[in-house]
């Protein structure tokens, strides 16, 4: 070690950190992951086998006299089942796959164009919207293979005007419209000043009213309380869908920076693993993850086409991701569960009324269609924003939606709960209702869920001790709201408070959530204006099939078994002395599985804390976390896992935080020296070196052998090869 480093110095220049915006459009942030991003290989070739599968499987239900797809639950055609269908099958047949299916897709499309001859009251369940662009997009190859009589029928029928077809609502069906249109002009059926009239008409009076009223440039559907998330992804493909394919009217500008600012919100507030956030009407669906890879593959062509090929590659990893997500949910007949889960259809577990086998595993093919199509080039892959770390979000009020993000972990929160059934379901609930990690099973952090028919619910939130009872706050959501609010925010340690207080004309006592993540997990200090303080510590025990659930008096755990054991786990531990943790001996049945609401209580404590702990089979157990985890005041903790001192992390794989000198390998010795206090991450070798680092401004590094590089804002330098 050189002379000219010191022991590290407990101090940290904080008046030099400035605190971001964290209701504004996220900035950049360091895209040094803590460790080495997981492969996300998704080729076009690879999108076509997924549509191939649920084509196959899908077509079992058709109808061999009318071509109509039945569901086989509802035992009818549902909504657009058909000409999803269709237009899937049609997709394959132009790659020179399936030709068996073809008779199957002239069947269909037949079926769905005479629907939409016929007018509106004539679709199923009065869908119009969404006939549009799949029977255009079908027309454009089935058209081929059927006699010229034929082909003319089918065109005279998509001829019909549209405002005799669609139902009008200016919502997310809008966007299909818009889409639909502009798809019809492609291929002949209406005037090109028809569509531009149309969609000119559609965004001016509607449309773009509802992404610029929030700062963040989020679709607002406002058919559920907090809004819907899933309707943002959904509607912002669609129009995303008018740019990528040479639109041109007067407001096709105007829709370009618009929606590509919602894009990079949204993809700030996808979670590592590729999952688009749960949260207002039809979140848990499965198809949410696809229409985000759809609205990020979009923006990649975007990018890419004005020069910006490194961001197009963030994008583009993004989408990989959120499909390879959605495969968590496959199914052995090629198709998809409708919700996250494994749960048999028939039980229509977190289905809203309108969720359905049939049509929405339309939704996957039609959407995975969409971005085999404009998979055209592949970029170089970036890290997404919740691959890295280093931010915290809150949406606007109509969403109430907040996630904070550091090293590979997220957490997100809902603020405002959901106090009504809205379309068979609550769809929200207050507290934190998921943890995820890059590299881990994010299915074990869906953590929230409610019974529609009790009202039991189930969040990471605290309880409030009254009358002799104890009453989940995630049951509360006409007498408790909550406030997000970050206190410190770097790539590899965030800090944010939430804080649960009554409603207007409500009362109780006050709960402070500490939330402080790094890249091993989440340590939560709750703390309460009143006595007896406890939690709730939600754990999935079944998603469809059981889970390996441990429960003991201060450590709760459970996991997903493979035939090679126990794989991934989601642990809770208990820090402090006094606080047991009680099973209640019940199971709270949401969208994504079956809770165990587990109680963790402090008795005569006005404070607790435990560590969240997303644990993968090679890293320290939850017993070892437990025995070596030591805490000094709130800025300072040690384990197995890491070090958090004041401002900076140094973990196993990574360091990062905001300082000045970095202690890589925790032996009390500098190892970096920055010019001047910075944001910054390092990551390690598997022997604790120092390799890589970044900064946020423009500064040097010395390192301990006295080699002094210069750093530029974001970028990497190299410190030694491994």
């Amino acid at each position: 070690m050189s002379k000219q480093f010191e022991p590290l110095e407990m101090r940290h220049l904080m008046a030099a950190y400035v605190l971001p915006d964290y209701g504004a459009v996220p900035s950049q942030s360091l895209s040094l992951t803590s460790a080495a991003p997981i492969a996300a290989s998704v080729t076009r070739a690879s999108l076509l086998d997924r549509v191939e599968g649920i084509v196959r499987g899908i077509a079992r239900y058709q109808d061999k006299n009318t071509g109509a797809i039945i569901d086989p639950f509802a035992r009818r055609e549902v909504q657009y089942s058909t000409p999803y269908f269709a237009y899937a099958a049609s997709t394959l047949i132009a790659d020179g796959r399936a030709p068996e299916l073809l008779n199957p897709a002239i069947k269909a499309f037949d079926r769905a164009s005479t629907c939409y001859a016929n007018g509106r009251t004539c679709i199923p369940d009065e869908h119009g919207e969404f006939y549009l662009f799949p029977l255009a997009m079908a027309y454009k190859t089935l058209s081929r293979h059927v006699s010229a009589a034929k082909a003319s029928t089918w065109l005279t029928r998509l001829k019909t005007p549209l405002n005799q077809v669609i139902s009008g609502y200016d919502w997310n069906w809008r966007t299909y419209a818009m889409k639909g249109a502009w798809a019809l002009y492609g291929v002949g059926a209406i005037s090109r000043s028809t569509a531009v009239t149309f969609i000119e008409d559609s965004w001016k009076q509607s449309q773009s009213q509802r992404l610029t009223s929030n700062a963040l440039r989020l679709y607002q559907d406002k058919t559920s309380t907090p809004d819907t998330m899933a309707y943002d992804y959904a509607s912002r493909a669609n129009m995303m869908f008018l740019l990528t394919a040479g639109y041109d009217g007067a407001s096709a500008m105007a829709m370009k920076s618009t929606l590509l600012v919602g894009a990079k919100s949204g993809l700030y507030l996808l979670d590592p693993t590729g999952q688009a956030p749960s949260s207002g009407r039809s979140s848990n669906h499965v198809w949410n993850d696809i229409v985000a890879a759809v609205t990020f593959e979009r923006a990649a062509r975007i990018y890419a086409a004005d020069g910006d090929v490194a961001t197009a590659g963030q994008y583009q990893r993004a989408a990989s991701l959120a499909v390879t997500s959605a495969d968590r949910w496959g199914r052995r007949d090629g198709l998809y569960q409708v919700t996250k889960n494994r749960v048999d259809p028939a039980a229509r577990r977190g289905y809203a009324d309108y969720s359905f086998l049939t049509n929405y595993n339309g939704y996957m093919m039609l959407h995975l269609c969409e971005l085999a199509t404009e998979r055209r080039q592949v970029f170089p892959q970036t890290p997404t924003p919740a691959e890295a770390g280093g931010y915290a979000l809150k949406t606007c009020d109509d969403f109430d939606l907040a996630v904070a993000t550091a090293g590979g972990t997220q957490v997100q929160a809902t603020t405002e709960g959901q106090a009504a059934v809205n379309y068979s379901q609550f769809w929200a609930q207050l507290g934190i209702t998921r943890i995820s990690q890059a590299g881990w099973d994010s299915r074990l952090g869906a953590i929230a869920g409610e019974d529609a028919s009790t009202g039991v619910a189930a969040s990471l939130a605290p309880v409030l001790y009254e009358g002799g009872h104890w009453k989940r706050l995630s049951e509360l959501p006409t007498r408790y709201a909550a406030t997000f609010t970050p206190t410190f925010v770097s790539s590899q340690l965030t800090r944010v408070e939430i804080v649960y207080a009554p409603r207007a004309g409500q009362t109780g006592p006050t709960f402070t959530q500490s939330l402080e993540v790094t890249p091993d997990g989440i340590l939560m200090t709750v703390v309460s204006t009143a006595k007896n303080i406890a939690v709730t510590l939600p754990i999935m025990v079944n998603d469809g099939a059981a889970l390996q659930t441990s429960v003991g008096s201060t450590i709760a755990s459970t996991a997903y078994v493979s035939r090679k054991g126990a794989g991934d786990s989601l642990n809770y531990i208990l820090l402090d002395s006094r606080s047991t943790l009680i099973d209640l001996g019940y199971v709270v049945h949401g969208a994504t599985g079956d809770l165990a609401p587990l109680l963790a209580r402090r008795r005569g404590a006005t404070g607790m804390s435990v560590f969240i702990y997303p644990r993968t089979a090679s890293d320290p157990t939850a017993d070892v976390v437990q025995q070596t985890l030591r805490r000094r005041g709130m800025t300072t903790t040690t384990s197995a896992l890491a070090s958090v001192i004041g401002t900076t992390y140094t973990g196993r794989y990574s360091a990062g935080g905001f300082g000045q000198k970095v202690d890589v390998n925790r032996d009390g010795v500098v190892d970096l020296v920055f010019g001047e206090a910075t944001s910054y991450t390092v990551q390690l070798d598997s022997l604790g070196r120092a390799t890589s680092v970044q900064t946020a401004v423009a500064t040097t590094v010395t390192t301990a052998a006295g080699r002094s590089l210069q750093t530029l804002p974001f970028q990497t330098i190299r410190l030694i090869r491994t």
